[in-house]
């Protein structure tokens, strides 16, 4: 993939700053009373954003669109056509009423759209494929017991840098939450046999440490802040198949 094909793919992670939540049954699926839709050329960058009823994306390919609706990476999508992910478009689309749609409305409302106008089609499908596994180190864990009366989890940093707070929380959450801030190709799936709730800070920089840095990657900050490490093996793993896609028409 050249890098103007990931610049493109990638964007549409930003998405998830203005739709948070996944589409709900379809049948009582809300959708956009008007939207606009048309390529655009590319690259460019992307932007999402939301002003009383009125929902403005540009520069997203339609791979991206659907890993923020459909709430999976770009590794999990398999099918579709070839410029699912090279060319962008714009959409501006009103919400019914006179206010800002919930985040679960809009990611409902942009569901809608994609079938409709892009004629997606997809299904969910778990097949073998490699996972990490998400171990006890050699040293035994370096975790403390929680005795907090809820669960709390930030994700911050500057620069590269990652800072994962996870407050009265297991394993699987922590397993569920490193592809995504690690910026890996595969899902993590706890086989630590930890049972209980914990709490922990985990930083590290995604991908390898530029050389003056002086923090460690995932694997390392695993091994030396928690006690625990990943091993490559193979596991199910959860794809979006996308069975049909149409350009729309521009309007």
């Amino acid at each position: 993939m050249t890098s103007r094909r990931m610049t493109i793919a990638r964007a549409g992670t930003a998405i998830g700053a203005v739709l948070l939540c996944l589409a709900g049954n379809a049948q009582q699926r809300p959708a956009f009373e008007v939207a606009s839709i048309k390529p655009i050329p590319g690259p460019v960058n992307a932007r999402a954003n939301i002003s009383g009823p009125r929902i403005t994306l540009s520069g997203y390919a339609l791979e991206g669109l659907i890993m923020d609706t459909y709430r999976v990476e770009s590794w999990q999508l398999s099918g579709g056509p070839a410029w699912r992910d090279t060319d962008p478009f714009e959409i501006i689309a009103k919400a019914p009423g006179n206010v800002s749609p919930t985040p679960e409305q809009s990611r409902e409302m942009l569901q809608s759209l994609l079938e409709e106008r892009f004629k997606l089609k997809v299904h969910r499908e778990t097949r073998e494929g490699p996972v990490y596994a998400l171990v006890i180190g050699k040293n035994g864990p370096r975790l403390k017991k929680s005795t907090a009366g809820e669960f709390r989890y930030s994700a911050g940093g500057r620069g590269r840098t990652v800072k994962l707070t996870f407050q009265k929380t297991s394993m699987d959450v922590l397993a569920r939450q490193l592809p995504s801030q690690a910026q890996m190709d595969r899902p993590v799936l706890d086989r630590t046999a930890l049972s209980g709730e914990w709490d922990f800070d985990l930083t590290f920089v995604p991908g390898i440490p530029p050389s003056d840095s002086n923090l460690p990657d995932l694997f390392t900050a695993l091994r030396d802040q928690l006690g625990l490490r990943l091993e490559s093996q193979r596991g199910p793993v959860e794809k979006l198949i996308i069975d049909h896609a149409e350009r729309p028409s521009a309007n």
